[in-house]
């Protein structure tokens, strides 16, 4: 019903007949239209009954979907859940993965050290091998140059033995003959040990390509075990990407959840409005419908026109505040464009005071000041060091202004220009307090129209509620059909929202299968995992015991080089002492070891040529010469020191690399004296004189080493 429609009648009540007819018949009026009023509130009760009974029902079946929305909200937190707990296992399996990748690559890091440590220590072995062939090979042709020269020495003096008597006499040098035959024993022991050390040096080497290649293997199985993690991490991969889809399912499944709870509580919202609006209704309509209609009439009515007063007052303080903005719109356009100008202004002023400082610096430098000087002051400075420099042109003083002038005319300047901003500052600082004033007194206006305003909008704003409500009265009833038609639709929602709930049921039951699935996935990979875990325990313990076979190794290396070195350097004092004593014979005969092409060879010609010149003097001495004489004289005595027993005859000693002669005209025994001399001495003995038919220059020649050739190669 239109209340505005129905006109105010006139409370004064007047004596003519014609205003009680008006009065009676509004009256009439407006009891049929309370009638009208009240049967049409009779059937809204009819139809707010029916409707609660329907809001009953719609009750019931929005407790039974709570209870089907709180089990489905457990069951989506215990999936929640449990998705949580994967990804928490998830994600520490991916950091026992990474420290496990970490430490496979430290182990990979180790065995490449271990390799190119073993690399090193074979190639130190290759060359260590190469030196002792090197030393070895060295040393045998020295024992062979040795065996030689010992086994000639041995053939000579044993010359001595078949043409002595039956008095043995000891030889002069048989102290150092007990001392070579010691020395010689000691090498012998010593090449003895050095073989066996040898022998364990090759087994060593032995043993170690054995390691190298049991680590080979244990690098072929790093590598197979590095493809299986590689397969795993792939698997890895395959069950996040997995994973993510069931998320992102169930994300959906729980955006859907929202937002059918979103429509549950927008329609508990609807329902408890309506059932506001209903006890509203009807609690008005059953209580002061009709008292209250006269009263609204002349209530409005007098409001309405207090509102038209204070539409109209507002609508003249709305035209005031428009002229006054608009005014001060004026003033800010003026102000801006002021400021633009002085913008453009200022700019000017600035590229007038370079052009000005320019020509400054310019005066300055005509003026004879320092340019360097110049450019550090500023223009107050500058202006005033001018114009004094100009004062002393004028007086006379052409001399160039020095730093310290400068500086003393800056100070003076300084301190006038301190003065001027000091006046400056305080001439600011009253502006600024104007300024200030300006700025309260224009913020005070601001608030004064702010607050009248929101007065006027308050007013307005009164006005429209006023309205407002006149008007909701009359749509209350269009809302209350409308909403019926909305609650019919929010059941076919409702029916909708079941049918969702049943899909969503279903989901989260293919949902618990694939976290089973991924449960069990899981469980395998724990078990790879342990799996890989113990591999790579046991590689450690074979690595730690690689290492320590490795240092052993390198110990016994280091101490095996050592030895080596010591009996390498055992071999050069030898054959150093072998040196010397072949150089001692040779003084001795001499000759100049130096300077001899085959030193061992020339040395035992010449001592073979000394033996046979001393057989022949003994042999050409006169015959008839007493024992006694013979044996005194010295010649006789040297050969019978000369003649050595026969147990010394297959032993010798030469410092501390001494070997066992091996040629053979050390052991023949058939070739110990030449055959000239034994026919000599035959004949010397069948006839009783020497042998004098030969001169003793022919002697010297057949007993020269030119005649008797020997072949070098065997010394």
């Amino acid at each position: 019903m239109d209340i505005a429609v129905v006109k105010v009648p006139s409370q004064q009540c007047t004596e003519s007949e014609g205003q009680s007819r008006l009065n009676r018949e509004e009256l009439a009026v407006l009891r049929s239209k309370v009638d009208s009023l009240c049967e049409k509130t009779l059937n809204q009760e009819t139809e707010i009954k029916a409707k609660s009974t329907i809001i009953t029902k719609l009750e019931e079946e929005k407790l039974n979907l709570r209870k089907q929305l709180d089990t489905l909200t457990q069951k989506s937190e215990k999936t929640t859940k449990q998705l949580n707990e994967i990804t928490t296992k998830l994600e520490h399996v991916n950091i026992e993965k990474s420290s496990e990748s970490k430490n496979v690559e430290k182990l990979k890091q180790e065995l490449k050290n271990e390799q190119e440590k073993v690399h090193q220590l074979e190639a130190r072995l290759q060359q260590q091998v190469v030196q002792r062939e090197r030393y070895e090979h060295e040393a045998c042709g020295a024992e062979e140059k040795l065996e030689q020269f010992v086994s000639q020495m041995l053939r000579i003096f044993d010359t001595y033995s078949g043409e002595t008597d039956g008095t043995k006499v000891t030889w002069k040098d048989e102290v150092q003959l007990t001392r070579l035959i010691s020395h010689a024993k000691d090498v012998v022991n010593e090449n003895l040990k050095h073989r066996g050390r040898i022998q364990e040096l090759s087994d060593r080497i032995s043993q170690r390509d054995r390691q190298i290649a049991e680590r080979n293997r244990t690098v072929d199985r790093l590598g197979e075990q590095l493809t299986k993690t590689a397969a795993t991490d792939r698997e890895t991969q395959n069950i996040a990407h997995q994973l993510e889809c069931s998320r992102e399912n169930e994300r959906g499944l729980e955006s859907r959840v929202h937002k059918l709870t979103s429509d549950l509580m927008d329609a508990q919202v609807r329902i408890r409005e309506l059932e506001r609006q209903l006890s509203q209704a009807t609690h008005e309509q059953e209580r002061a419908l009709c008292a209250r209609l006269e009263c609204r009439l002349s209530e409005v009515s007098s409001r309405w026109d207090s509102v038209k007063s204070t539409k109209l007052d507002m609508e003249q303080q709305i035209e005031r505040t428009e002229r006054e903005n608009h005014n001060l719109r004026d003033q800010i356009r003026k102000l801006e464009s002021e400021m633009a100008n002085s913008l453009i202004i200022r700019d000017e002023q600035r590229a007038d005071r370079d052009r000005f400082f320019f020509y400054l610096c310019k005066l300055a430098t005509k003026a004879r000041i320092d340019q360097k000087v110049a450019s550090r002051m500023e223009m107050d400075e500058l202006q005033e060091a001018v114009y004094t420099r100009m004062g002393q042109i004028a007086s006379g003083e052409f001399t160039l202004l020095t730093d310290v002038q400068a500086n003393a005319d800056r100070l003076s300047g300084l301190n006038r220009r301190v003065k001027r901003l000091q006046d400056q500052l305080a001439s600011k600082e009253i502006q600024l307090g104007l300024w200030r004033d300006k700025a309260a007194t224009l913020e005070a206006q601001l608030n004064e129209w702010s607050r009248i305003r929101e007065n006027a909008e308050q007013e307005r704003t009164n006005a429209e509620r006023a309205i407002a409500r006149e008007r909701k009265t009359e749509a209350e009833n269009a809302r209350l059909c409308d909403e019926l038609t909305r609650l019919r639709a929010e059941l076919l929602d409702l029916n909708d929202s079941k049918i969702r709930c049943v899909k969503v049921e279903d989901k989260l039951s293919e949902l618990q299968k694939a976290n089973e699935q991924l449960e069990d996935v899981r469980e395998r990979q724990a078990t790879k995992i342990k799996e890989l875990r113990d591999v790579i325990d046991k590689q450690q313990c074979e690595l730690s015991d690689h290492k320590t076979r490795n240092v052993e190794s390198r110990n016994n290396l280091t101490e095996e080089l050592a030895s080596t070195r010591k009996t390498v350097e055992q071999l050069k004092r030898s054959e150093r002492e072998l040196y010397e004593f072949r150089a001692l014979v040779g003084r001795l005969l001499g000759l100049n070891v130096e300077t001899l092409a085959v030193p061992n060879y020339d040395i035992i010609n010449r001592l073979e040529n000394f033996i046979a010149n001393h057989q022949l003097m003994q042999l050409e001495e006169p015959h008839g010469l007493p024992a006694r004489n013979v044996l005194s004289s010295p010649t006789v005595r040297s050969a019978h020191h000369l003649r050595e027993p026969e147990i010394h005859s297959c032993e010798y000693a030469s410092g501390s690399g001494v070997a066992k002669a091996k040629s053979k005209e050390a052991w023949d025994t058939s070739s110990i004296r030449s055959p000239r001399l034994e026919t000599r001495v035959v004949r010397a003995k069948h006839t009783g004189l020497p042998d004098r038919r030969r001169s003793p220059e022919k002697r010297e020649k057949s007993n020269s080493p030119k005649i008797v050739k020997r072949d070098p190669r065997k010394y």
